[in-house]
Parts: C-alpha cells; sequence; structure tokens
C-alpha cells in the first residue's frame, strides 16, 4: 500500500521532530498511548467482526395457503418450526464467547535451586548494602529503578527496594504488555498487575529472617533478577483506587489471565515461576 505524499510529508517533518524532542519519560508515555489506541480499534474491529445479525427471509418456493383453505384453521403448519430462544447459562456469563485456559500449580512450580542458578548467571555479582549503593549501580547501568508505569504498580515494599537488572527489568514489561493485551482481547476490565516485591539488601534479608525462621539467605531477591507479582490484588485503570470491591468471578479471571501470560513466557524460555500460595504471589526470576 502507498503512503500519500502528504502524510509522508507530515510524519517526517512534523511528527518525528516532535518526538525526538520528547525526554524518555515523554516518550514511554506517547508509545504507550499510541500501543492503547492500537488496542483499542483491534478491539473495535473484533466485536464489529463478532457481530451476529439476522439473516434475510428468503421468499418461500411455495405459497401459503390462506386461511380459509387451511383444513384446520388457528393450527401451525408441522414444517413451520417456531425458533426458540437460546439459553445462556450462568456459569458461561459473560465471558462464555472467549474462554480463559486453566493452569495448575505443576506448571509453576520452579524450585530455589533452579531459579536460584539463574539470578546468580544474570544478576548482579555482589550484594546491595542500601539503596544508594544501588543508585551507585544505576549510574554504571547495572541496575533499572522501577518507577510509577501505567502497566504495573509497585505496592508498599516493606522488604525490599525497587531495582533490577535490565534483563528483569524488559521481562517485567512484557509481562505487563501482555496482560493488558490479553483482558483487551478477553474484553475483562483493564487492570494493572501490583509488584509486591523486587531487589532485596542483605538488611532487608536480615530482617525477614527475624519476622520468619524459614526466609532464606541466599535469595534470589538478592541478585536483583527476581520479582513477585501479585494474583490477589489488581488495580483497575482509570477506576478509584477506594472505589467498589472486586467480585469473586472478576478476580479468578484476572488470575487466570495473569497465569496464561506467564505460562506463555516460560514455556518460551524467558522465565522461572512459582506459584506462592501463602504470599499471594507469583515469583518470578529472569532466565
Amino acid at each position: 500500500m502507498k503512503i500519500p505524499d502528504q502524510i509522508r510529508t507530515l510524519w517526517t517533518s512534523k511528527v518525528v521532530p516532535y518526538i525526538l524532542s520528547l525526554n524518555a519519560k515523554q516518550r514511554f508515555l506517547c508509545g504507550f498511548s499510541i500501543i492503547v489506541l492500537m488496542l483499542w480499534i483491534v478491539k473495535l474491529c473484533t466485536n464489529i467482526e463478532n457481530s451476529h445479525f439476522e439473516p434475510a427471509v428468503e421468499p418461500l418456493h411455495e405459497p401459503i395457503a390462506s386461511i380459509e383453505d387451511s383444513d384446520s384453521v388457528g393450527q401451525v403448519p408441522s414444517e413451520i418450526k417456531i425458533a426458540e430462544e437460546p439459553v445462556l447459562e450462568k456459569r458461561d456469563w459473560p465471558y462464555y464467547h472467549r474462554p480463559i485456559r486453566s493452569w495448575n500449580d505443576a506448571e509453576f512450580n520452579d524450585v530455589q535451586d533452579v531459579q536460584i542458578a539463574a539470578a546468580m548467571k544474570n544478576g548482579i555479582k555482589h550484594s546491595i548494602v542500601n539503596r544508594a549503593m544501588a543508585e551507585e549501580e544505576v549510574a554504571k547501568g547495572d541496575l533499572v529503578f522501577i518507577d510509577a508505569n501505567p502497566m504495573f504498580y509497585m505496592d508498599d515494599l516493606q522488604h525490599s527496594i525497587p531495582y533490577l537488572v535490565p534483563k528483569a527489568y524488559r521481562l517485567l514489561n512484557r509481562i505487563g504488555v501482555n496482560f493488558i493485551d490479553s483482558l483487551v482481547h478477553k474484553n475483562l476490565p483493564v487492570h494493572a498487575l501490583v509488584v509486591t516485591s523486587v531487589l532485596r539488601t542483605q538488611k532487608d534479608i536480615s530482617n525477614l529472617q527475624k519476622m520468619n525462621g524459614n526466609a532464606t539467605t541466599n535469595s534470589c531477591h538478592l541478585f536483583a533478577t527476581t520479582f513477585d507479582i501479585s494474583w490477589r490484588s489488581f488495580k483497575e485503570i482509570g477506576v478509584d483506587p477506594q472505589g467498589g470491591n472486586h467480585t469473586d468471578a472478576l478476580e479468578i479471571s484476572l488470575k487466570r489471565t495473569l497465569g496464561e501470560v506467564l505460562r506463555d513466557l516460560r514455556y518460551e524460555g524467558r522465565c522461572y515461576v512459582k506459584h506462592e500460595q501463602k504470599q499471594s504471589c507469583f515469583h518470578i526470576t529472569v532466565r
């Protein structure tokens, strides 16, 4: 398809210089807005394609006898069938036409020994003592600060600080993009993920061990390759956080959709995943 000269001129003379003049954060927001617009267009086209219209009634080949000629006045001829309304079962509403695949814990059972090997291979080579030391690693390009993001929400981090190695940060962004894309295609309300734990310092590990004797000293979180995503809490985009509660059915759908995203990335060899029941999260390490 040939692009009109006017559009090409407008793009090269106006749009491209404008995008290049933006800072990194503005470029990110601009790109995210374009992605959301494209997803909305895809959703609109899908809804139009899936719309059901009543078929046109074809004329009968044989004329229908008049009532006066009928032997049984008031009776419906046997060849004419009255269509019944389809019954939509409650368990299928409202996403019956877009089923969500289920999964089991066996698919997300990458144990500590497997994840720690990947963390040591892909992560930082020395422990981070505090946030100041983490900022030094950011300046070197070894760590990335995890700031506010339209695709995921940083929880109130009690025992970790928001830093990851670049490879793990790209994985987190990919999970967020795939999750929102899946929600749009399933006609589910768009939500952002909630990240509950990221990089832990030696002091964080010590504090955790005081409260939980089972907390491991050699944690994957020490290498900035691992993060936890809640499967119980989600933030609906564009809605007051103090608003109404989610229904149980919606929470199950959100969790299963997140599971689908993680399962696909795990099968692609992008990450290891552990389904944590007690902490209500997915424990994820980049590969």
